[in-house]
């Protein structure tokens, strides 16, 4: 039986999939806007799972994904604003 846990283990880790993308030379999309494994991760309904979806943004902002998929647009804005700002400084 399939569990949430396995989409980010396919069979690799999400983060490796997403760099393996990158050879192909084309914007990458991340959809993970309140997906049911951030909800198992946390404990949490679906309503309430915007501060998860801002640490996977984060992570595949990280990662080099371009494209997000997410409900709460002015926190994710925020969110990728101050990424950028802080990965200019370093």
């Amino acid at each position: 039986m399939k569990h949430s846990m396995h989409n980010w283990m396919r069979p690799e880790p999400l983060g490796v999939t997403l760099e393996r993308l990158h050879r192909f030379e084309r914007p990458l999309l991340l959809p993970v806007s309140r997906k049911t494994v951030i909800g198992e991760v946390l404990g949490i309904p679906a309503l309430e799972r915007d501060p998860g979806n801002i640490a996977c943004l984060a992570a595949g902002m990280r990662r080099g994904a371009h494209f997000f998929r997410v409900h709460h647009v002015k926190a994710a804005v925020q969110a990728v604003k101050m990424l950028w700002a802080v990965q200019q400084a370093a």
